[in-house]
């Protein structure tokens, strides 16, 4: 445990298994979401990942049935046909931003499968606008005054605000098309529109915010995990090979199927390798809203509990040669501690979207490196940019090699 102050506000980082476990499960209640999501209430309104005490259990107990294992296996077939339907745009030596396609393939896998509606001719600009709404409020965020901007009239401000509409708009028009259908299925929007807690139902601004809290957490997320997947495999060809070789054996030549997942082991060691070196939710916050005990040291109300897996997760006290890319290490790792790897975090904010995120990366991954091979344009290491979510610094510029 570190005790700091960053412009006069006290803060601690947290840096071990037993007492990450202490803050987010046996004495969570004692702390309340930090600034960052917060001041993300700007674009997500009062949703799942922002909402706090009884709003948040009541939210999660109305979404959670969503992300039940039956329900995410029926996503499974969606989500290889939108893969295998984006992979067709390819040609060989096309040149192209795998983070921009990345966040293409996963918005337009979310609407369809959690929504039930297509947004193909919006995604570009969707993405344009998250991209743009995230890098203004994680640039604010490092300043105590950042809030005051958005109160300015200067240019970032502005684009912020254009992004916020067009980000709106789109939550708009899925949930205008999905009343305009009558349809009722047990996609989100139907459960969410017909929701019933306790004799109450959902508002429109409890909808919408919840639904732009799925939207943008089910697609940036795993967006940035593949990109990152991509990258790693662009250095290590062999690697690259083995999944590939995988795949093939999984499947031959016909499409992969839900029932292939368990079957993917090379895969999975991959995927979770890459989460341990580059997880997208790499810093998590937490306010205590009251004196606290944790590892036996008060930690005075106010102050902000900083909790970083990407620190924990290269940590050689959990993992020897923590920094190399090694997917073999998960063959026959020894028991971690509970909190050693946490991408996901834990406790009652533990990510509902995580066995949806393990299948999708899954299958996109198989999907699209069995025919495929793609190399780095830009030489030298990919820097990561730690902003809300750790994209890639300036894209990631890839060329596609088609593999025989």
């Amino acid at each position: 445990m570190v005790f700091f102050r960053i412009s006069g506000a006290p803060e601690v980082l947290i840096n071990h298994p037993d007492l990450v476990e202490e803050v987010m499960v046996a004495k969570q209640r004692s702390f309340t979401k930090a600034r960052t999501l917060q001041e993300a209430r700007r674009v997500l309104g009062d949703g799942l990942l922002t909402s706090e005490g009884e709003v948040h259990l009541r939210h999660r107990r109305l979404i959670a049935p969503l992300f039940h294992q039956r329900v995410i296996s029926e996503y499974g077939a969606q989500m290889v046909v939108l893969g295998e339907a984006h992979q067709r745009g390819w040609s060989e030596g096309a040149s192209f931003d795998m983070t921009e396609h990345m966040a293409a393939l996963t918005m337009a896998i979310v609407a369809r499968t959690v929504f039930a509606v297509d947004v193909t001719g919006d995604r570009r600009e969707f993405g344009r606008a998250l991209s743009d709404v995230i890098e203004i409020l994680s640039k604010r965020l490092i300043v105590p005054w950042g809030s005051a901007l958005y109160r300015l009239p200067l240019p970032a401000t502005r684009r912020f605000n254009r992004s916020r509409a067009r980000l709106d708009a789109t939550i708009d028009q899925m949930l205008e098309t999905r009343r305009e259908s009558g349809l009722q299925g047990n996609d989100l929007l139907s459960l969410l529109m017909s929701a019933v807690d306790d004799g109450d139902t959902l508002s429109d601004q409890d909808v919408r915010d919840e639904a732009m809290t799925v939207l943008l957490a089910g697609h940036e997320t795993t967006a940035t995990w593949l990109s990152w997947t991509f990258a790693e495999l662009a250095k290590h060809t062999d690697v690259a090979d083995a999944v590939r070789a995988e795949v093939r054996s999984v499947a031959g030549t016909r499409p992969l199927e839900v029932d292939d997942v368990p079957n993917l082991v090379v895969t999975d060691r991959v995927l979770r390798e890459v989460l341990r070196l580059y997880p997208p939710v790499w810093m998590i916050g937490r306010r205590a809203h009251e004196d606290v005990q944790i590892g036996g040291r008060t930690i005075r109300a106010g102050t902000v509990a900083i909790l970083s897996p990407w620190l924990m997760q290269r940590d050689e006290r959990w993992f020897s040669d923590p920094e190399r890319f090694a997917p073999d290490r998960w063959r026959d790792h020894p028991a971690l501690p509970r909190f050693a790897f946490f991408p996901f975090g834990g406790g009652v904010r533990r990510c509902l979207g995580e066995g949806f995120s393990w299948m999708e990366a899954k299958l996109l991954l198989g999907t699209l490196l069995r025919n495929w091979h793609f190399e780095l344009v830009r030489p030298g290491p990919v820097v990561a940019l730690p902003r809300i979510t750790l994209r890639p610094r300036n894209g990631l510029p890839m060329v596609a090699r088609r593999v025989s």
